[in-house]
Parts: C-alpha cells; structure tokens; sequence
C-alpha cells in the first residue's frame, strides 16, 4: 500500500475517507471523530462490520500550504461490540415483573433494540410429557423479529420427536449435547425454508444461525433460534455471545419458576460478571495506553498501571480527591483539561483533546528538555440519563507534537530565510544601482556639454579634443548600461530561484507591446546602422488578449538586445520581428524549431475567453550557431561558446531568463522564436475599460494644479542621502534650467516643505515648489515614510494643494511598488503603459509617479513633464 493512492490501497473505504480529508482541507484544522462505522471489505469477499476512533490532521509545507494529511486512527470494533452485546444482555437480564409480562416476552423485547446483533430471532417454549410407550416434548410458538406471520420458519406448534422440517433436527442435535448448534450459511446459501425472512439489521442474510436450547431445573423449557451478525465472523468473541445469550434467557426462564431459583441465578450471574470485570480488568493492565475512570465530581476512582507510568502520579488512595488529575497536567493547561471534562458531561458526549503534562522528556537529538504531550480522550458513564462519572484513555503523543512543533518551527525559520533573502536583494540592488546612476548622468552630462561648447564655439579647432572626451563619455555610458544589464539578470535570476516572480495578466494590445519594445532600441538601431522590420502576420487575428506585457517586454528586450549584439558586427545588418497567433501550442507554422525542453513549472491560470498561443519571432542577420551552440542556449550561465564572451560580453542569463518567464506565461521558446499563452478579449471589454479621465476619483485628497512652465523652469526639492547623486542631478537639472533644492532625509524634506507656499500658515506665500523626488532608502527618516506624513499632513489640511512625489529608488520589486503606492508615493496605475489597462482600476487624476535607478537627466525631466 506505501507509495499507493489512496482511493487505490483503499477502495471499499476511500469513499468515506475521502469526505473527512476534504473536510480537513476545507477547514485547515485537525479534528476527531471518535467512535465511527467503516465497513472493510475482507480479501474473501466479506463486508466486515468496523468501528474506529481517529484524528485526522492537516501536514502543511514550507510555504503554509496543505501537502498532505496525518490519520492516527484506533480501531475500536472489539470494544464497540462488546459494548453492545453487553447491553443486550444486560437488557434481558434486567428484573422482570411476571405478573405483567411473560419472561419469553420480555426476551423478545429485549432483543427488538438490537438488530445488527439479533437479525432474526424464533422463540418456542417446550412443554414435556412423560408417556409410557415414548417421550413426546410439544413446542409452541412464543413469538419472533424478522419473520413474516405464518411464514414456513416459525410454525405455531411442533413435535420435537416427530418429523425433519426446518429446524427440527438442530432442535434434537441440541438438547441431545446440552449445547448451542450452528446451522452454518456461507454465500448467502439459505434453507428453502427461510425464503421470504425479513432480515433485520443491515438487511443481509445470517451466515450462522444459533439454536440455543434453555433447561430449567434439567428439563428442555424452550429454544432460541438466533440469527448472528452477518457482518462479524463467528470467532471466539462471538461464541462468547451466543452462550451469554443462553445463560441469560436460561436465567430470565429459571427466575419466573420458583424465587429460590431466581436466587441461584442470581448468584451465578454474580460470579460470571465478577470473573468478566476481573477479565476486563487483566485486559486494562496489559493495555499500551491508560486507561481510567473519574466519577463526576471528579476524584479518579479507576486507573490500570500505564495510566501511572504516563503521568507519574502516586497509585495511593488519600491522593485521589476531586479534580485530582489536575496535579500532573501544566498548569497553563488546567483550564482546557476542566472545560473538556465539564463538557463531556454536560452535553453527554465524547472528548478528545491534546494536553500537556508537568513531566518532560528530552528529544532526540536535542539536549533541552520539553513537557509531555498525551491525547486525552473521555466518554461520559450514563446509567438512567444521569451522567455518574468519565471513562477515558490516555495515550503519549510527545513524539507527534514534537514532530508538529519541529515543523511550524522549520516553516517559520525558512519564511524568516525568504524574507532576509529578499532584503538581501533589495541592499544589493540599492548599492549597485546607486553609483550607477551617478555614472550616467555624469556621461550624460559630460555629452551634453561638448555639445553646447562645440556650438558656442563654431570654428574654433576644439574638435578633436572634444570628440575624444565625447567617445570616452559614450564609453562609460555603455559600461554603465552594460553593468546595468548585468545586474538586472542576476537580481532577475535571484528572483526566480526564490518563487518570487508573478505573473499578472492584464487586458493588452500584443501589437502594441511588440512596438514599444522596439522604440526603446532605435537608438542603437540608428547608431549601428541595423535595418529593422515589423511584421503582422497572416495568422494574428486578435487584437486584445489578457497577459503580463511587462514579462513579455522583458522577453522581447533579451531577444532584440541579443540580435543587436551579433548583427551590429556582421557585414549585413539585419533584424525582422514578426507576430503571429494560434490556437494550439506550439504553432503548426514553427514546427521547424528547435524548442527548449520544458521544465517543470507551476503554471498560473487567469479567467477570459477562449486561448490563444501568442508566437514572436526575432531574426537577424548575425553569425549562425552550430547545432552544438545551439545546445547550450538558455542555460544558466551558458553560451554558445568562449568566444562568445570575449567578443560580444553579457552574463549568460538573458537567454535563460526568457526561457524562465516564457515557460512561466504557459509557452515555450527556440532558437530565435518563442511563444506565450493569453486569453482572448473582445473589442467591446476593450471598450468598457475605465477612462482615466471620465472617472472622479474616490479619495479624498487636495485640489490638482492646473499650471504650465515655461522653458522647463520647475522647482525641484531633490531628497537624496548619497551627496554624489545630489551633486551631479542638481547640477544637470540646473543646467536645464530648474531651480533646485536640496534634503539629506526625509525630515529635512518635510522642514522644507514647512517654509513653502504650499504650507497653509504660510498663507500661499513661501518658497516655490513644483515636484519631490524623493530617494526610497536613507537614514534618520526613510521616503516612504516621509511620503506618508506628507499625505497625511494633505488630508488635515496643513498643506493645501497636492504635492507631486516622484520616488527614485533601485527597489522596484511589485510588492515594493505597492508599498510605495500604499505610502501615497505614486498612483497605483501611473506605471501602467498607455497600449494597455485594468479592468478593476480605480482611475485617479495621476500626479505622482516612481523611477528606478539608474537613470538619467532626460528621463527625470521626461517624468516630470508627463505628470
């Protein structure tokens, strides 16, 4: 069965399992079932009778997600029967008023509650009479359960010497031996004459019948004819039964002759249920788990010696007073344990519960010490309604919650572990992309100087000068862009080998996307002197389609920038991009690829119409690969060979990177050509889109400015701890006309803002300001949070029109973005390009915005004339 699924190894018990493992899975908590029915299905084909006590708990995974559950389970079908036989014994044996009913009445009712034990019962009283000649023993029927009237089975009267009809013969077999006699049925092989019974119970025929003849003072006084259990095997167990049975219906018969026999009776009983409590009670002591009995005050009054071995508490009498078990549970566990025990008798029902005891006991493998867990389980003692007291079992279960514990312990340290790793990213990102910024607007700078000192200067023989420092400026622009891009990949992988990478699908132009992603490469396009094509092909029939376009930028931006690396050299320069869509993946028309084998992914679904497979095909006019190259593409940390590096440089992680976020978005990729899976979207959800400037906004905020600046002139405050970066922006905006600002943190920023116009005290009259680029990271007081006393101080009216914010910051993973957008810093949309939206936006006016570093001055002043 190990390794095997469960409704496999189980199949007679699956359907009934399978509803309390969904339960446990609906509700994410452990429960118990004490005491329940499963039928097992035996290898001979037999439906066997089975009771149960068991719990069944959830076994979650790293990431807190349900991966599995834990049954520990009891089989408590001995006890269960024992149980029930022995209340059906007790029921017959009960003292009986003869003067109102008979004693084979009271028999018969006795028997009527118990139909799984007693499927079908005939009872014939047996009248003797002493002829010279012969013995005649007339038998008459006294009544019957499962036997239609007049049935063939139960004939009114009989002679027990004459004939061999029904059950005649069994009737002379057992008073011959002074015994029960068996009449064995296997395979549902009935006697003609019990065609027709009406079978109690579960409705099956017996495959034992019991005939179990009753003497009285050494005279035959009658018969029951039993029909057993279908669903038990007649073992010793139930043979036991069968001859309880006799004993008692014996004894109701011996006690309705004479008071003097009842007495004798009584006695024997006596002895028999002193014998049987001494049995139970062996069977208690050599139990593997305790078992006691508590009276309903409390005090324990029963208790087998594992019950003392587990808790360590003294066997002696004067210890044990009412609520006395409370001395070897924890304290911190009192109360539970008193509830439980209070609640099994209010409500008459069972209890079980987990409680931890003053012992302790060393784990394995560990030197500190830690308290011991049993599982407690009671049910209540009811004798005429009333409750007299709890019955239960202990079991140690240190070890499981030990086992427990040990794992919400290793979840929580490896949750702790993502989060450090994330922050680990996030200083990386911050400490690399910082210089980098600096970098390049010093080149940029540096450009747009000679520039304007090769204009200023006209004929003057500055030329050559000028055009070295312009070469070495175009240099460090292109070994920043190249660090760039290396750092990108490497936080990228980061990111993907810690799960930390989604997938959002939003409604998109595909066409659209391809476009842009082709506009942020003209440049080098123009500067390497690449012809480029854009081509729709015959088989895009779709124009909005649900998909992540930032990962499918992401992609195409590996692709291009790797056809720009290898064509930029050859002597034919060449790129044609093309689009094209499907119904199936892969495409019938790139059947002739070379597709990466896929790994295994969990790919995330998205509601819409019907799939589309969206195919992009990037082709250049490079250096071809050999099929060995090939083989190496898309590898971490591959390529095609050591040349590849020397000549053309990079990381080797763009191509895996786009193998990693194609396969992520449902597709596949090749040698040049990859595929993602969308959802089709018509022209009329496009068209119901929220337009951002038809939609009020719903938050309360002060009213937008209305202005324009002339040549550029804005007022910035620039909030920047790293005085490198403070002193070449400042410079650069400067130069472009802007006055500038000065903070090193976010307090003296808000200082700031106190002397401006903006600061309702000042009464509009203060210093100008126009817009905040706020730094993310920086001691004494951080951007987000001086961005958020800055939206607070908004919304009571301290400052009296919107302040635009744009934060500048290296971290740009989605969930600090929407930390940002939670500190007020940006609208939650202003990041989303204009060729797609969200059908759940709620459409502000957008005044504030975020800029990832490294960046330049262009792009700063690009940002803010936008806004």
């Amino acid at each position: 069965m190990m390794g095997a699924r469960a409704e496999d190894a189980m199949p007679a018990t699956w359907p009934f399992l399978s509803h309390l493992f969904d339960e446990v899975e609906r509700t994410g908590q452990a429960f118990s079932m004490p005491e329940f029915e499963m039928s097992v299905h035996k290898s001979s084909g037999f439906l066997e009778e089975a009771w149960y006590d068991g719990i069944w708990s959830p076994v979650r995974g790293l990431d807190g997600f349900i991966e599995g559950f834990y049954n520990s389970g009891f089989e408590i079908t001995r006890l269960k029967l024992l149980d029930r036989r022995s209340r059906l014994l007790h029921s017959i044996s009960k003292t009986l008023n003869f003067h109102n009913s008979s004693p084979w009445q009271h028999i018969l009712d006795a028997c009527e509650l118990f139909d799984r034990d007693v499927p079908m019962l005939i009872l014939y009283s047996a009248h003797a009479e002493e002829v010279t000649q012969s013995n005649c023993c007339a038998l008459r029927l006294e009544g019957c359960l499962g036997i239609p009237p007049g049935h063939q089975a139960a004939p009114m009267t009989l002679e027990l010497h004459d004939g061999s009809e029904g059950f005649l013969p069994e009737f002379r077999s057992s008073k011959a031996n002074g015994t029960a006699v068996l009449l064995n049925m296997p395979n549902n092989k009935l006697p003609t004459f019990l065609d027709g019974v009406q079978w109690r119970g579960f409705g099956e025929p017996s495959t034992v019948v019991a005939i179990i003849p009753l003497f009285v003072t050494g005279l035959i006084a009658g018969y029951l004819i039993v029909g057993l259990n279908p669903r038990r095997p007649y073992d010793e167990d139930h043979k036991q039964f069968v001859q309880d049975v006799g004993r008692v219906s014996t004894a109701v018969l011996s006690s309705s002759i004479s008071f003097k026999q009842a007495a004798a009776r009584a006695a024997r009983l006596s002895k028999e249920l002193t014998e049987r409590e001494r049995f139970i009670r062996k069977l208690a002591e050599v139990a593997t788990v305790g078992i006691y009995s508590i009276s309903a005050g409390g005090a324990l009054t029963y208790a087998n010696s594992k019950y003392y071995a587990i808790t360590g508490e003294s066997d002696k009498p004067e210890d044990a007073y009412n609520l006395s078990f409370l001395k070897w549970i924890l304290e911190e566990d009192h109360n539970k344990a008193i509830h439980d025990f209070e609640d099994c008798k209010l409500h008459k029902r069972p209890q079980s519960t987990e409680i931890r005891l003053r012992r302790k006991w060393t784990p394995p493998g560990s030197s500190a010490e830690e308290h011991r867990w049993v599982l407690c389980s009671s049910i209540p003692n009811i004798e005429d309604g009333e409750v007299t007291g709890v019955t239960g079992c202990l079991m140690d279960i240190s070890h499981q919650m030990w086992n427990l514990i040990l794992q919400k312990n290793s979840a929580h340290a490896a949750e702790e572990a993502k989060k450090q790793q994330e922050r680990f990213i996030d200083i990386t990102s911050h400490e690399m992309r910082n210089p980098l910024s600096a970098m390049m607007q010093c080149a940029d700078g540096i450009t747009t100087s000679i520039e304007q000192v090769k204009r200023s200067c006209g004929g003057s023989d500055l030329t050559e000068p000028l055009e070295s420092v312009r070469e070495h400026a175009q240099t460090i622009l292109f070994c920043a862009a190249h660090q760039k891009r290396i750092i990108d990949d490497i936080l990228m992988v980061s990111k993907l080998s810690s799960a930390l990478l989604i997938i959002t699908p939003v409604l998109v132009e595909p066409s659209e996307v391809v476009r842009q992603a082709m506009q942020m490469f003209e440049a080098e396009f123009s500067a390497s002197s690449i012809l480029t094509t854009y081509a729709l092909e015959k088989s895009y029939n779709v124009k909005w389609v649900l998909c992540d376009p930032s990962r499918l930028t992401q992609i195409l931006i590996n692709l291009l920038t790797n056809a720009i690396k290898f064509t930029k050299t050859a002597v034919k320069r060449e790129i044609n991009v093309s689009l094209g869509a499907s119904t199936v993946g892969p495409p019938a028309n790139m059947s002739e690829l070379r597709w990466c084998p896929k790994g295994a992914k969990t790919i995330p679904e998205f509601c819409g119409n019907e799939e589309v497979f969206l195919t992009f095909s990037v082709q250049d006019s490079g250096q071809g690969m050999s099929t060995e190259e090939m083989s190496l593409l898309f590898k971490r940390f591959s390529q095609a060979n050591h040349r590849t590096h020397i000549q053309y440089g990079g990381s080797g992680l763009g191509l895996f990177i786009s193998r990693e976020l194609t396969e992520l978005q449902g597709g596949m990729i090749g040698t040049f050509a990859f595929y993602i899976k969308a959802r089709r979207a018509t022209s009329q959800e496009a068209l119901t889109q929220p337009n951002p400037s038809s939609t009020p906004s719903t938050s309360r905020r002060p009213p937008i400015r209305q202005r324009s600046f002339p040549n550029g002139a804005y007022h910035i405050l620039i909030v920047e701890d790293n005085l490198i970066n403070q002193r070449v922006l400042s410079k650069q905006l400067q130069r472009l006309g802007c006055t500038v600002h000065i903070a090193n943190q976010g307090l003296e920023a808000l200082a700031f803002i106190r002397t401006s116009r903006f600061w309702s005290e000042n009464a509009g009259v203060g210093r100008e300001l126009d817009v905040v680029l706020m730094d993310w990271e920086m001691p004494v007081c951080d951007g987000l949070t001086a961005t958020k006393r800055l939206r607070e101080m908004e919304q009571q009216g301290l400052i009296t029109e919107h302040l635009t914010v744009i934060a500048t910051t290296a971290n740009a993973r989605p969930e600090q973005v929407d930390m940002a957008f939670a500190a007020g810093v940006a609208s939650a949309y202003s990041m989303i390009p204009s060729h797609f939206c969200c059908a759940s936006a709620d459409w502000n006016d957008v005044q504030d915005d975020l800029l990832a570093k490294p960046f330049t001055v262009v792009q700063v002043m690009a940002k803010i004339e936008s806004l």
